[in-house]
């Protein structure tokens, strides 16, 4: 029988409460605003906000288990309001603000995984992204999002754990855990934490079965069951 994650997301042998935290640091010239740390699992998620990040600052952000958060629902209301305030901070008007959040709550809000929001610097979209506008406008306002998606110590710990039962077992035993993994809700970050960790641990074999974990890992798993 499938394994209930829900209730033990952070345990020890998934994922241990002292890898889930994200280090934060400002290694740019200019004063990052409005940062919003988003963990999102399954139908879970919890957000912290950091009014600024200095230039050369740094700050560390605690992850709570996904028991300890609330529905996800219920987090993206609460961070799409957050949102709207700081773009209205930075300059749009309020409906610019909402529209802007309604075109990329999915992306920003729905998706599971790890990510921090934030916004850029005024002079640096200037810089990045020149504009001229003839005739000259009296007033200019540009917001620019910047998103960082994270793969966190306790994410690659959980998937490495997974990765060593399914190269341990039995291809019998292989596809439960590979439903077992599925259940961890990564989603589209299944990929690339597997790539880093093939790529860190040498190994023919290593290196075969762990795609073969990832194929199985990130097929639905009635598609799975007609394949075997």
């Amino acid at each position: 029988r499938p394994r209930d994650w829900s209730s033990d997301v952070c345990s020890s042998d998934l994922m241990p409460d002292k890898a889930n935290t994200v280090s934060l640091k400002n290694s740019g010239s200019e004063l990052l605003g409005n940062l919003f740390v988003l963990q999102v699992i399954r139908d879970r998620a919890n957000f912290s906000f950091i009014e600024s990040l200095a230039p050369n600052a740094a700050k560390d952000v605690a992850l709570p288990c996904s028991r300890s958060s609330q529905p996800l629902s219920e987090v993206a209301e609460q961070l799409g309001a957050g949102m709207r305030r700081a773009l209205v901070s930075e300059g749009l008007f309020e409906r610019e603000a909402a529209a802007m959040v309604k075109t990329w709550r999915d992306s920003w809000f729905a998706e599971p995984g790890v990510r921090v929001l934030y916004t850029l610097p005024r002079a640096w979209t200037d810089r990045t992204l020149p504009l001229t506008i003839t005739p000259t406008p009296r007033k200019t306002v540009r917001v620019m999002v910047g998103r960082a998606e994270v793969i966190t110590p306790a994410t690659e710990a959980a998937v490495l754990g997974q990765l060593k039962k399914f190269i341990a077992a039995t291809p019998a035993d292989r596809a439960q855990i590979a439903t077992d993994t599925r259940a961890l809700g990564l989603g589209r970050f299944l990929e690339p934490t597997v790539r880093r960790l093939a790529g860190r641990i040498p190994g023919p074999q290593f290196s075969t079965l762990s795609w073969e974990f990832l194929t199985q890992a990130s097929t639905p798993a009635a598609v799975a069951t007609q394949f075997e």
